[in-house]
């Protein structure tokens, strides 16, 4: 069962849960997209625009039983160095930081959708998940970009200035 073999490696050593493997008659075939695949496991939340008021709701409880292995699965692949370690930090970072107990649960919620559509990807390509390295995010970063950003940033915080940048001699 090469399809099993293919799941058991997405996590790199981490365990994830076998029973989102389903045999099925023709090879590389999955009921649905990921987006749909998604919200049938009820891991994406729930988007209410009125009135151009953003109204997040909750995941749902549908999924009842893939749901909290995916989730069990996030908990244990954020533990392994790697890229969805990196995501995890990045995203209790944004949602609040380490400390709220809230912003981890909305980034493990995060990981286990994007473990969902590894393994999603996995199973239509057929080929092993490589993971892209716990400094995907950092390797990412353009220094000149970055460089060009925050000059912009101090030209809107001061209007008509000249900023210059001058290098430290090296000693």
């Amino acid at each position: 069962m090469p399809e099993r073999r293919l799941i058991r490696r997405i996590t790199s050593g981490a365990s994830f849960p076998i029973a989102l493997w389903r045999p099925s008659r023709k090879p590389g075939h999955l009921p649905a997209e990921p987006p749909l695949l998604a919200s049938w496991v009820s891991l994406c939340s729930g988007n209410n625009i009125s009135a151009k008021k953003r109204k997040y709701g909750r995941t749902g409880d549908a999924g009842t039983y893939i749901k909290p292995m995916l989730i069990q699965a996030a908990w244990a692949a954020i533990r392994v160095p790697g890229r969805l370690q990196a995501r995890f930090r990045r995203l209790v970072r944004k949602f609040g930081g380490p400390r709220n107990k809230g912003a981890q649960k909305r980034a493990i919620t995060a990981i286990a959708h994007t473990l969902l559509k590894i393994a999603y990807s996995v199973l239509k390509t057929g080929k092993p998940y490589q993971d892209l390295g716990d400094d995907f995010y950092s390797r990412r970063e353009d220094p000149a970009a970055r460089q060009d950003y925050l000059m912009r940033q101090l030209q809107k915080l001061n209007p008509g200035c000249v900023i210059t940048i001058t290098p430290t001699e090296a000693a």
